[in-house]
């Protein structure tokens, strides 16, 4: 052996012993005794980087690709050099220079696929990451990758088996457990995704994401206890998480339980599923005490249907004092009748005021037995139609499409049609921008009231005229029960938390509503039947 190999073998075995300064001396020692020795430049270049000089280790790396440029392990460390030092392009380059010469090197292969996908280059990635995963099919982190790569783009019906054979290469990948669980969970699979989050429970204790997942797995399952103990649990590791309150918020509120769900509905704010901004005012927030003469702001949030809803606490939170309303324009002229309230609507200058507080926020300062009975709004006097004996039934199968749920709780419209023509009813369509055509979906006359209907004091109007509104879960419902307008809703197996999860009636519209829910998901036909038995029974059995 010469003298170079003798002084390479003492530097990689000083690098080996993590004698880094003694083995760069003999790394170039070497180099200026032969300033092209490419293991001694690419062994210096390594170290250099390892150092955290990644500048100088990246110069070396490249002339020793330069030397050796057939030597895929110098264009792989020159990749992950030039990787870490934010060059992600000229990383990439490496790679694929590195995993060329060396097509089946699954070190290669998982470098180029990781670089790629750092890059947000999703397509590449999974590529290179099946090709992996077909090398080495006992590689967790390749299919784990590859269902990343899947999700992002947008192709969930293929990652879900990818995921599942990661977790079966590695049962122990928290990960990939975690990725399998997400996915089943958005993908209606909650039974399983329930399974496999108590198995990444016991993998990781310590995970407070795991039993907040899980809660929700359980909550959309209608295991409701169970969901309350899981988020309660995931609360115990991560006391502040705010998505974590806000989902059990909503499931106490569903529960029944108004005084802690609504305690816990504050967290809302600071959830990034929570869709209203709040407004920032230099005044006090209200914390319910005493009014003592002063004037308390208060803003509305969230859709229509919640204004129109907890409006009737307005009355109540003025008592000592004044409260002005910040409201929404189109609802001016319907809540101008609420007692004592002043309504300034928003974007319009607001008057002086002392303290503030969002409307459903009133619920827990005022107590969740504070209510306001229905009807507590008037319709305009307004004749939108020729009333005549038989009866008159408003409908309405589906609400905001921009809402996240409206593709659960809307009535496919081909379900409205099996309403039972009669002699007896005259149906008449609330529908908000209705598709082309959709009259044709009936068997029998739907007048097309909508297209006199430009705002919710004509909505209010035509609904003061009708004896009967038919609705899916949206907006009309609550003006109809803030009008004390007779309304039978038809509700998801899982509905919003303000219907709670079983009865026919509902505390907040006591004496004119009607529930009809799913005996379970997606079953409209039952909904529509029995609709179907009351409203023959109510028309006077004529069909």
């Amino acid at each position: 052996m010469d003298l170079l190999s003798l002084l390479l073998e003492q530097a990689r075995s000083l690098d080996r012993e993590g004698n880094s300064a003694q083995a760069a001396q003999f790394y170039q020692r070497i180099l200026t005794e032969q300033p092209d020795h490419a293991e001694a430049t690419a062994g210096l270049g390594r170290l250099v980087c390892r150092l955290g000089d990644l500048a100088n280790g990246i110069g070396l790396l490249s002339r020793a690709s330069s030397l050796t440029p057939n030597d895929p392990g110098v264009w792989l460390d020159l990749g992950l050099a030039l990787n870490k030092a934010g060059h992600q392009d000229l990383a990439r380059r490496a790679f694929l220079s590195a995993a060329s010469l060396n097509p089946d090197d699954p070190s290669l292969l998982s470098a180029l696929a990781d670089s790629l996908r750092e890059q947000s280059l999703y397509g590449d990635a999974a590529r290179q990451y099946e090709r992996l995963a077909q090398l080495a099919p006992g590689l967790a982190a390749a299919h784990n990758n590859l269902g990343i790569c899947l999700l992002e783009l947008n192709r969930r019906d293929e990652a879900l088996p990818v995921f599942r054979r990661a977790v079966e290469a590695d049962p122990q990948m928290a990960e990939a457990l975690n990725n399998l669980a997400m996915l089943c969970v958005e993908t209606g699979r909650n039974v399983e995704a329930i399974a496999l989050y108590e198995r990444l429970r016991a993998l990781r204790p310590d995970l407070a994401q795991a039993p907040l997942n899980q809660g929700v797995a359980f909550y959309r399952e209608g295991r409701l206890e169970e969901a309350v103990s899981t988020l309660r649990a995931a609360l115990a590791l991560d006391p502040d998480n705010a998505q974590t309150h806000y989902n059990l918020a909503q499931i106490l509120l569903l529960k029944g339980d108004w005084s802690e769900g609504f305690a816990e509905y504050e967290w809302r704010w600071s959830s990034s599923e929570f869709p209203s901004p709040r407004y920032l005012f230099v005044q006090p927030a209200w914390r319910g005490e005493p009014l003592d003469g002063r004037t308390l702001l208060v803003y509305g949030e969230q859709g229509f249907g919640d204004v129109l809803q907890f409006c009737r606490l307005l009355p109540l939170a003025g008592r000592g004092g004044q409260v002005l309303f910040q409201c929404p324009p189109g609802l001016m002229n319907l809540l101008k009748g609420l007692d004592g309230v002043q309504l300034v609507a928003e974007g319009q200058p607001l008057p002086p005021f002392d303290l503030t507080c969002p409307l459903l926020s009133l619920p827990h300062l005022l107590g969740p037995e504070a209510k306001l009975a229905p009807p507590y709004l008037q319709p305009p006097k307004q004749e939108l139609f020729a009333k005549d004996p038989r009866l008159h039934v408003g409908l309405v199968w589906s609400g905001n499409p921009l809402n996240g749920r409206n593709h659960v709780r809307k009535v496919p419209l081909e379900q409205m049609a099996r309403l039972p023509g009669s002699p007896a009813i005259a149906y008449h369509s609330l529908q908000y921008q209705p598709d082309e055509d959709w009259q044709d979906a009936f068997p029998f006359p739907v007048d097309d009231l909508s297209s006199q209907i430009h705002s919710f004091d004509d909505l209010a109007a035509a609904m003061g005229q009708l004896d009967l509104i038919i609705s899916m879960c949206s907006a009309p419902v609550h003006l109809a029960g803030a009008l004390g307008r007779p309304c039978w809703v038809l509700l998801h197996q899982l509905p919003d938390w303000r219907w709670g999860m079983a009865g026919k009636t509902t505390p907040w519209y006591p004496d004119t509503m009607r529930l009809y829910r799913q005996p379970k998901a997606g079953d409209w036909d039952a909904v529509i039947s029995e609709v179907t038995t009351d409203l023959l029974r109510l028309a006077g059995g004529n069909s």
